[in-house]
């Protein structure tokens, strides 16, 4: 998978792919925050199916398309007495949920989820921390994942940011 993102007329907007398969795969590219448009790209090789993504990926740098300047760490917590089987299930769905969410808006993806001292928490890696909290909000709203106690940044480390 690689995302790349560009500033144009004042909005970020991004461009992405992912394999699906060995000679095939997704490029994906819209402004963040949308869904954007999506194309299924297919290849009669491998090396056929790289030297495509090669190319576009070298058009899109052309056109000023770079990695994401700086990404940011969003937490979602929700109080929890004790941790259960059902706690976990609705931690791993909610996880699910949000990753695609963030992933088909071209904001990030979630990256973990956690529990202890009275929580449980999913972790997500965005390129708009504003922009990601009020697309969540509005999803998790009369839904069983509203009741969260907070929806806040986490300071990156800089090895994360390198990485």
């Amino acid at each position: 998978m690689l995302k790349l993102y560009k500033r144009h007329a004042n909005q970020l907007h991004y461009w992405e792919y992912w394999e699906t398969g060995p000679k095939q795969g997704v490029i994906h590219w819209g402004v963040v925050g949308e869904r954007g448009e999506r194309e299924d790209v297919k290849a009669p090789s491998v090396a056929a199916f790289q030297a495509l993504l090669d190319d576009q990926t070298a058009a899109k740098r052309q056109e000023g398309f770079a990695e994401p300047a700086k990404e940011y760490d969003l937490i979602i917590e929700y109080p929890v007495k004790r941790m259960t089987a059902k706690h976990l299930d609705k931690l791993v769905r909610l996880e699910e949920r949000l990753d695609q969410l963030l992933g088909w808006a071209g904001l990030g993806h979630c990256d973990g989820h956690g529990h202890g001292f009275g929580m449980m928490d999913i972790s997500c890696v965005v390129v708009d921390f504003e922009l990601a909290k009020r697309l969540i909000e509005a999803e998790a709203e009369y839904t069983e994942f509203a009741r969260y106690s907070s929806i806040r940044l986490q300071e990156r480390h800089d090895e994360e940011q390198d990485a």
